[in-house]
């Protein structure tokens, strides 16, 4: 995962930006059941991904920027662009280990979150 980061950050610089984009969509960033810090400081667990938008995957919000629990936790679709309480588009900052600001995915599945594996695109059969 580290890889993939380096790639992102330096993208357009030390690395062709076209041909990093594709090869980061073709591998996949945030599949489902990856916890992943905004750059706002909240933070979430992958719920879906798309293969045509890998970078852009639906996540649940469970904890707040001061890493506190939500009261209640809701979910946001990266592909839409939605804005945060401040109105800043949510984009993912990183992702985290499992377990990290107590945060256990197995906890999570074992209260009935469903992680949803990436459909595959319309082109594809």
């Amino acid at each position: 995962m580290q890889a993939l980061e380096i790639i992102h950050k330096h993208r357009g610089t030390q690395f062709d930006e076209e041909l990093a984009d594709a090869f980061i969509q073709m591998i996949g960033v945030y599949p489902p059941g990856s916890i992943v810090e905004m750059v706002n400081g909240e933070v979430g667990i992958v719920v879906e991904s798309r293969p045509e938008h890998k970078l852009k995957p639906c996540v649940l919000l469970v904890r707040e920027s001061d890493k506190s629990v939500m009261a209640s936790y809701r979910t946001v679709d990266l592909k839409v662009s939605p804005g945060d309480a401040s109105g800043e588009i949510y984009r993912i900052a990183r992702e985290v280990p499992d377990g990290t600001y107590d945060i256990v995915l197995q906890e999570f599945v074992d209260q009935g979150l469903v992680v949803t594996r990436p459909k595959a695109s319309a082109e594809q059969p």
